[in-house]
């Protein structure tokens, strides 16, 4: 026990003795911590630093000297974004202690303010799953009619009914897809750039309405006759004398694209938000097509190209209306999360203002297949040289959205949630509002007034129409942060 009492005390010398062989360090602002209390003996120190007074703390003496600025590697340390990030959602059990430089000269362990909290993170990207639904538009017209032989299933007669358009379509559920990215472009979080693109995959609705081999029940499509003036039909299934089918199928499917600038508009321990202005290009297509054929029988006629028709001659009519909707313009908005714990809402709404490009397709055919041969020549029932063509045209259009989810981060990396979202466009065209029963039977290739010279309206006339869409649905997905 001696030798070890007689050696601490060598050591002790030997420490105050290199001390002293130093060369004085100048006064500076590298203060001890104020956890140490200095020896009695100012010998055991360089020259210029403190000395405290017996029962003064050394952290309580005054100084002339600021302390020197963290290195950057301190800063980081101090200021960390995960730090804050980790404090914020997990509370501070969870986030690290990192000593940080005080003015008193003191370390200390430090854990941020609410008013110190910054985003931690500087990208992130999500992938989203949506399950939309769109508004059915207006009603088409009626395309396909049923009734007694009597009637010839013309409109307004006893016992006919419609049994093919007259009603909006129903489109099912749409499938989707939507995928996001962005990073912020300064270390504070305060300005950043996103890009998001989605697509909700085309959705076809078909109905298909068939005779037997004898030509029953009664099928036919409705027209009115813009030279009598009277309602008529194109016969599709008569008994005993046309056997045949109609059908109508109808399309539609919508994606877009936008690119936002990130302001940041508050940043809070729990809630923060930012503003968004970008541009914003969205695009929706749409389909309508209406297809008939009819067989002859051993008791019935049919006509193609002015001529009647004999047994075994099938005729069939297609109508294709397709409308495409291009939006072009810029949009703002304010996007809002709240934290806590591990949870969190998020909420975004903004307004897209611009020009929506419309285009209209009209276009139709004719056929004849039989015992002469095949033919086929442009111009259908309801689509023909009157109306066959291409229009569009410009015009200025609103685009609200809102977005809302709730969530749950699995770790400082990812997140997981569910969410609603809905859309509303203020002026579309659609394939439902184009087509018109009104037509001249002189321009029709299957009827037998085709190329007569009488004189009436150049109908059916292409008129544009327009109406409003709306689409909302569910969107669940994940967030990658770094």
């Amino acid at each position: 026990m001696r030798n070890g009492f007689l050696g601490s005390i060598a050591a002790l010398v030997s420490g105050a003795g290199l001390a002293l062989g130093q060369s004085p360090a100048p006064p500076g602002p590298e203060l001890l911590p104020s956890a140490v209390a200095p020896p009695a003996a100012t010998g055991a120190f360089p020259p210029g630093y403190p000395v405290a007074p017996a029962g003064v703390p050394l952290a309580a003496l005054p100084t002339d000297d600021e302390p020197p600025a963290p290195s950057a590697d301190a800063k980081a340390g101090a200021t960390s974004r995960w730090e804050h990030f980790q404090h914020a959602l997990f509370g501070a059990n969870e986030a690290k202690e990192l000593p940080r430089a005080s003015k008193g000269g003191a370390a200390a362990a430090i854990i941020p303010s609410p008013d110190e909290v910054k985003i931690a993170y500087r990208a992130w990207a999500r992938a989203e799953y949506l399950l939309w639904y769109f508004n059915p538009g207006v009603a088409t017209p009626p395309l396909a009619t049923t009734g007694p032989a009597s009637s010839f299933g013309i409109r307004g007669q006893n016992g006919v009914a419609t049994v093919l358009g007259g009603s909006q379509t129903q489109y099912d559920d749409l499938n989707g897809t939507r995928l996001s990215a962005g990073v912020w472009l300064d270390e504070d979080a305060h300005m950043g750039v996103e890009a998001s693109w989605f697509m909700l995959y085309q959705n076809t609705v078909s109905r298909t309405l068939s005779s037997d081999p004898t030509g029953a029940p009664l099928l036919a499509r409705p027209v009115f006759d813009a030279v009598t003036q009277q309602n008529g039909v194109q016969l599709v299934a008569f008994p005993g004398a046309l056997t045949g089918q109609v059908r109508s199928s109808a399309s539609s499917e919508l994606w877009g694209v936008n690119v936002d600038f990130i302001g940041s508009e508050w940043r809070g321990k729990h809630v923060w938000a930012d503003l968004i202005v970008g541009m914003r290009y969205l695009d929706l297509e749409e389909a309508l097509t209406v297809s008939s054929s009819a067989t002859v029988l051993g008791n019935g006629t049919a006509a193609f190209l002015g001529n009647r028709l004999g047994t075994g001659n099938t005729v069939g009519i297609v109508d294709n209306f397709k409308t495409r909707n291009q939006f072009y313009g810029g949009e703002v908005g304010l996007r809002a999360e709240a934290c806590l714990g591990r949870f969190f809402v998020n909420a975004l709404g903004k307004l897209s203002i611009g020009n929506n490009h419309e285009v209209v397709m009209i276009d139709g055919g004719s056929t004849l297949a039989g015992p002469a041969g095949n033919v086929a020549v442009p111009g259908g029932l309801l689509a023909v040289s009157t109306n066959s063509r291409i229009h569009s045209r410009d015009e200025f259009t609103l685009i609200p959205e809102f977005n809302v989810k709730v969530g749950a981060y699995i770790n400082c990396h990812f997140n997981v949630f569910v969410g609603y979202n809905y859309m509303y466009w203020s002026d579309v065209v659609r394939p439902g509002n184009q087509p018109s029963l009104v037509i001249n039977p002189t321009v029709v290739p299957s009827n037998l007034a085709f190329g007569a010279n009488i004189a009436g309206p150049a109908l059916p006339a292409a008129i544009i129409k327009r109406t409003d869409f709306w689409a909302q649905g569910l969107n669940v997905g994940m967030e990658f942060r770094y």
